[in-house]
């Protein structure tokens, strides 16, 4: 991920997940190298609801009843509905509140997450930056009809 050093993210790094999934993050930031530094992490159990917006309506945070049998660490998730599958024609956003900067190129930053995810036809998730007004997607569009375990992707 090239990103100019001197911007600073206003609501940085979150999850776009149209219509999906099931998901819970850390962001270790710098290097595969043994030490890094992770420059915020989410698990979910906490008061996430000071660090995080919804926007969309259908993120929950809460224990998992439908989909994965557990959250893949601690005892709670963020998801598109908790108990069941999401609604028909939803586009829903959870959102970081707090910006953080982005470390230069050099420094190798990369983001990790955990997710689970199970989409209907045509469906998708994507992982999104913010500078200014401007959102930028940095992965890949997740399209699959699932992945049926948590899955540990980078985004680089």
């Amino acid at each position: 991920m090239l990103i100019n050093s001197n911007k600073k993210f206003s609501t940085t790094v979150f999850l776009l997940f149209s219509l999906i999934i099931i998901t819970q993050f850390l962001l270790p930031i710098n290097s595969f190298s043994q030490s890094h530094t992770i420059l915020w992490q989410e698990d979910w159990e906490g008061d996430w609801i000071n660090n995080w917006y919804v926007d969309g309506g259908t993120w929950e945070v809460g224990a998992p009843t439908s989909g994965p049998d557990s959250a893949y660490i601690g005892q709670k998730c963020a998801a598109t509905v908790l108990d069941g599958n999401y609604s028909e024609s939803v586009n829903s956003r959870l959102i970081r509140r707090t910006s953080f900067k982005v470390p230069s190129a050099s420094e190798n930053p990369r983001l990790r997450f955990w997710h689970w995810y199970s989409f209907s036809s045509f469906d998708y998730g994507e992982i999104q930056i913010k500078t200014g007004s401007i959102w930028k997607t940095i992965s890949t569009q997740y399209t699959s009809t699932g992945s049926d375990v948590w899955t540990y992707p980078l985004i680089d």
